[in-house]
């Protein structure tokens, strides 16, 4: 379906974080630092990673009887406790008990449950690597008298921080889910209760978090392969790889989501008011055959006459063959400062901005600005062309994530491609090439063979990102005829 939302915070998505709420919001970030969304970590790495990200990116004092902790430690596998409820009353912060092993600086916490039971249970802070191994897992004492009733857990603050701030909005995310989901939310916390414990990422537990392929099969099908096994057993399977599917599908959207938003943080300086954009001399150009493709075309007193004409000889050829979104952009050709970037897009006014400087610099850096027109019309589309933004939507996915692991098994070091719409922008340009549209408001073809962010698209890559095109714009964009248009 178009424009199907899996991202988060952008309304009725089919798993996000809650509607209508960012990413900082959600999960109380103050910073967002880059976030890394390719899928090569196990399940239980990618949370340690996560929480990792939570912990350095937002205020670190920790709140030992929050909510968020509570239920952290209530999904903690201490003798008499549950999945099915948060059992924890108090976490009261005591003397360091001298028969524990704990690193210099370590904290104790005594965990009061709301039903008292014979067993001692304590929460041991530290930074000690040696008894981090152990993070997350139950562990008691080789003695005897009341010392045997001792339970205790190694873990550290970043850790208790970062998993209860997620774990949290994982299960706000179940409520709010609830009646689309086929498992409880006491088979959801058991399977958070795991990913905790850094005793799984042992080579030995290697398939605990992995899908069973039974668990895939129509039932009917299953019981024609296993006719001993009754449909219980094909339940616990097919629940198994729902919980892994709804808790991957978390991983990958909030971290998409955050490198969005880290991206449209840092694009908000480059609209016009923020570039140094002197408004006392701007004018609005009328161009009459543009007007159905722009809402208007700014200028300033420093746009350089020669590449203006050029852009609207261009435009005005090559906008018949190009999709248009709900709302026409804004143009603005400055010559004035424009940060050093040649193109931007600001959704938040709906601006592509284009540098179009008096200099005496070669073609080919003179019209740079004009040459990254296509890639800002293709940011403009991610947000414009549907409901819901493209380049984090359902459809999108296989070719964001296959983009970026190109990106990074070739260790290539750009800034901004991580952001899903860069990446969107980036695969536009590319299919609008392919398509044989020779404009100057796109970069020469030979540019795209070694500049690092297209040059290392495969074939297999190409052919999905043509398909996805070809699929989104359907009737809406026309076959173009290369013998028609202007060649650069």
């Amino acid at each position: 379906m178009k424009g199907k939302q899996l991202a988060l915070g952008l309304g009725n998505a089919s798993l996000s974080i809650v509607p209508r709420e960012t990413v900082r919001e959600a999960l109380g970030l103050t910073s967002l630092g880059r976030v890394s969304y390719h899928q090569e970590f196990n399940l239980l790495d990618s949370f340690e990673y996560l929480a990792n990200y939570v912990y350095q990116n937002r205020p670190s004092k920790l709140n030992m009887n929050s909510k968020a902790v509570k239920l952290l430690v209530s999904l903690l596998n201490y003798p008499r406790s549950s999945h099915d409820f948060e059992w924890v009353k108090e976490i009261r912060e005591v003397d360091i008990p001298s028969f524990i092993p704990a690193s210099s600086g370590s904290k104790f916490y005594k965990i009061i449950p709301t039903v008292p039971d014979k067993y001692v249970k304590l929460l041991v802070l530290t930074t000690g690597t040696n008894y981090l191994k152990y993070s997350g897992d139950i562990r008691m004492l080789n003695a005897k008298g009341q010392r045997r009733f001792v339970r205790f857990c190694y873990i550290s603050e970043s850790q208790l921080l970062g998993y209860s701030v997620l774990f949290k909005n994982i299960l706000k995310v179940y409520d709010l889910q609830e009646g689309t989901l086929t498992f409880s939310k006491a088979e959801l916390r058991r399977i958070l209760s795991l990913l905790i414990q850094r005793k799984y990422a042992a080579k030995g537990y290697s398939t605990l978090f992995d899908k069973y392929k039974d668990g895939d099969l129509p039932l009917a099908t299953f019981k024609l392969k296993y006719p001993k096994r009754n449909t219980d057993s094909w339940i616990t399977l097919r629940v198994h790889n729902n919980i892994l599917k709804f808790l991957r599908d978390y991983i990958r959207n909030i971290s998409v989501q955050i490198a969005q938003e880290r991206y449209e943080s840092v694009k908000e300086q480059y609209g016009e008011e923020n570039i140094g954009f002197n408004k006392s001399k701007k004018k609005i150009l009328k161009v009459e055959q543009l007007s159905q493709y722009f809402e208007s075309i700014q200028l300033d007193g420093e746009t350089n006459k020669e590449l203006l004409d050029l852009f609207v000889t261009e435009a005005s050829k090559a906008m018949p063959y190009l999709p248009i979104g709900s709302r026409r952009p804004k143009v603005g050709l400055y010559g004035t400062n424009t940060k050093g970037k040649f193109g931007t897009y600001t959704f938040q006014n709906n601006q592509i901005v284009l540098a179009l400087p008096n200099t005496n610099q070669i073609a080919a850096f003179s019209r740079a600005g004009l040459h990254s027109f296509m890639h800002e019309y293709g940011s403009y589309l991610d947000y414009m062309y549907a409901e819901n933004q493209l380049s984090t939507g359902e459809d999108f996915l296989p070719i964001l994530s296959e983009y970026f692991k190109l990106l990074n098994k070739h260790n290539t070091r750009l800034t901004d491609t991580q952001a899903p719409t860069t990446i969107f922008a980036n695969a536009f340009e590319l299919y609008i090439d392919n398509k044989g549209l020779q404009t100057q408001l796109k970069k020469p073809h030979a540019d795209y063979a070694y500049d690092l962010a297209y040059r290392y698209v495969s074939k297999d890559l190409m052919n999905k990102i043509d398909t996805y095109f070809d699929d989104l714009f359907a009737s809406k964009i026309t076959q173009i005829p290369k013998a028609e248009v202007p060649s650069n």
